[in-house]
């Protein structure tokens, strides 16, 4: 179980980043022209699983979120599966939705404490799969390394908790749902008022307590900035 989380240099990081949004540009441009578009995704594929393990997570993510957070979680979860079924990669459900649904318990009051949020709602999210430890370890890595660019090539759980958070955020990787699919999210979990500078504000706090982890190093190098333009143009 990872309980360090990787520190790349800021160099690294502002590149990985500009990488990332000339790769969105390229796939806009290719379906510009009919290559590479995704289709829609029916709802219920996407559904959060039905199951104990599903409800007990919900239990923690409820006690401790309050709403922008929650509907995030659930945001999270569907945006990163309609990215997923374009992309062919198919994550645990279970596994999954723990993990997008507690990926940032760690910010809130309930969960507070030593080291980087994303090791603590790691942990909770850990916690939540026992005794199924290998889906405990498959949640645990998600979260931990959901702010980290090195999700990009990891396993299809960290890869996809990465679009789905970074979707909600930023806009990561729109460009592989399709229209309706983006529409039928935002109307099942609309975001409240003030959503993106709630969580600017929460990573922020995290910055300076934390200013080695990888969220830290995405805040230096201006994530803050998109998030509050994504949200201005939503």
């Amino acid at each position: 179980m990872r309980t360090t989380l990787p520190s790349d240099p800021l160099p690294c990081v502002a590149s990985g980043f500009a990488l990332l949004q000339l790769r969105a540009w390229a796939r806009q441009a290719s379906q510009l022209v009919g290559l590479g578009r995704p289709a829609p995704v029916d709802p219920e594929s996407i559904a959060a699983p039905d199951s104990t393990l599903a409800r007990r997570a919900e239990q923690i993510a409820e006690h401790a979120y309050d709403g922008h957070l929650l509907g995030h979680g659930h945001r999270t979860y569907a945006i990163g599966r309609a990215v997923g079924v374009h992309l062919g990669l198919r994550p645990d459900p279970e596994a999954f939705y723990v993990a997008c649904l507690l990926h940032d318990v760690g910010l809130t009051e309930a969960h507070a404490g030593e080291g980087p949020f994303e090791l603590r709602g790691a942990a909770v999210a850990h916690e939540a799969c026992l005794p199924d430890e290998r889906r405990a370890e498959v949640a645990h890595e998600a979260v931990a390394m959901h702010t980290s660019l090195r999700a990009a090539v990891g396993p299809a759980e960290v890869r996809l908790i990465q679009s789905g958070s970074g979707g909600d955020l930023v806009g990561l990787d729109e460009e592989l749902m399709h229209p309706d699919t983006r529409r039928w999210i935002r109307q099942r979990w609309p975001k409240e008022a003030g959503f993106g500078a709630r969580v600017v504000a929460a990573l922020r706090e995290q910055t300076r307590a934390h200013p080695a982890s990888p969220g830290a190093a995405l805040m230096t190098v201006g994530f803050a900035g998109r998030v509050r333009g994504h949200h201005r143009v939503r």
